[in-house]
């Protein structure tokens, strides 16, 4: 009985001994096992955010998030969290900033912190926009653009077309810019960054931009002619415009008093038909571009007056009298100041002036024949334009007959 006694009491204490073992392995092995480290960046830029995520290698309970707060010039707990992303809000624009990451360990009650890391980087500066052009002029124009919060200054890109690339113009701390020493009639690209330099010293700029076209009038018209009269029209010629896409030629409204559109063309002439006869019509031509894709019109060139010719007439008949004088007569013409005969030997030959006619209801005339022989008459309408006579074209010979004996 005394022996099974001591042989249960000596069961239990290697019992409680083994117990005691392990609970102070465990111990020992809690305390010897190390925090696992982290690798962290920056993964997302916004405005007013930064995302920030890490890779965690080795064994860690959860990760405490700091802030460097640049005042009290020390880092600030944020957050804990067991997740491998955080998102920092309510940052400034364009700024530059220091957090850190720190893994930590807690085992049987007892919590260990791992290496802290620091990750460092900046937010976005806004883009620009409202950008808008005003005071346009054949050799500049202005730009403009809505203020950017934050913004301490602007840089102004233009497209260089020797270079294929953009290429700075300028800076300014105002939300414009004048452009000078332009081309006319062009279009030209622009990109605009908004700037501001960060607690460190780094220049922040708008990581996006979009390319804003702007113009330069299109330059007026010069040197107009006016070739090939007739008594309906006119041939316009003038000197091409650089960059220009085509012409509109404007006509005098007599009755509305402005000048409408009468024709578009793409060269340096055009014809004018259906202008009333023997009458001066007014005309302007101002040249397009489609410049910052729209159609841009020049300012009218300046205007030019066009004087047609009087309708001709055509003779009806035609005869020699008994004195070897012929007689010929023609259709009445209205509006015309008066009538010139001309004749000729032969039908292609000069015509020289032989008798006038002034208006009348009847239209005839007798002159001396230069010839017995066959002649050729023709008739020829005017009107007086500031003491000039203009003259009609010739009708087409009419032949008379030579005299018979």
């Amino acid at each position: 009985m005394t022996t099974r006694k001591t042989l249960l009491k000596h069961g239990l204490f290697f019992a409680l001994l083994v117990l005691l073992l392990s609970l102070t392995a465990a111990v020992s092995f809690a305390a010897n096992e190390k925090v696992g480290t982290v690798t962290a960046k920056v993964t997302e830029r916004k405005e007013d955010s930064l995302v920030i995520s890490w890779e965690t290698k080795g064994t860690v309970s959860g990760y405490i998030l700091y802030k460097y707060d640049n005042a009290g010039k020390k880092f600030v707990e944020v957050k804990k969290t067991t997740k491998t992303k955080y998102r920092f809000t309510d940052l400034s624009v364009g700024e530059y900033y220091v957090f850190a990451v720190r893994p930590y360990l807690t085992r049987n009650g007892t919590t260990t912190q791992g290496t802290r890391v620091k990750v460092r980087g900046y937010t976005t500066m806004p883009a620009v926009t409202g950008i808008k052009q005003s005071q346009t002029t054949l050799n500049s124009h202005k730009l403009s653009w809505t203020a950017v919060k934050g913004a301490k200054e602007y840089s102004i890109f233009y497209y260089k077309e020797t270079e294929k690339k953009y290429a700075l113009l300028g800076t300014t701390s105002k939300t414009t810019c004048n452009v000078s020493n332009l081309k006319p009639t062009k279009t030209y690209y622009y990109k605009i960054k908004a700037t501001h330099t960060a607690s460190n010293g780094k220049v922040i700029s708008s990581a996006n931009t979009t390319v804003f076209q702007a113009y330069t009038l299109v330059e007026s018209v010069k040197a107009i002619k006016i070739q090939d009269v007739t008594d309906h029209g006119c041939l316009l010629e003038w000197t091409a415009v650089e960059n220009a896409d085509g012409y509109q030629v404007l006509l005098l409204d007599s009755a509305t008093g402005t000048y409408q559109e009468a024709a578009e063309v793409k060269g340096t002439s055009c014809s004018l038909c259906n202008l009333p006869a023997a009458a001066t019509s007014a005309c302007k031509i101002r040249a397009f571009a489609v410049l910052a894709k729209e159609k841009r019109l020049s300012e009218p060139s300046e205007s030019v007056s066009v004087t047609t010719r009087p309708s001709g007439t055509t003779v009806t008949s035609g005869k020699r009298l008994k004195n070897g004088s012929v007689k010929v007569t023609w259709t009445p013409q209205d509006g015309c100041d008066g009538y010139v005969i001309f004749v000729s030997s032969r039908e292609n030959g000069v015509y020289g002036e032989v008798a006038q006619s002034a208006v009348s209801d009847v239209c005839e005339a007798t002159f001396a024949a230069p010839t017995t022989g066959t002649v050729y008459v023709t008739v020829r309408t005017y009107v007086m334009q500031n003491g000039t006579r203009q003259y009609s074209s010739a009708s087409e010979p009419f032949t008379v007959k030579a005299a018979t004996t």
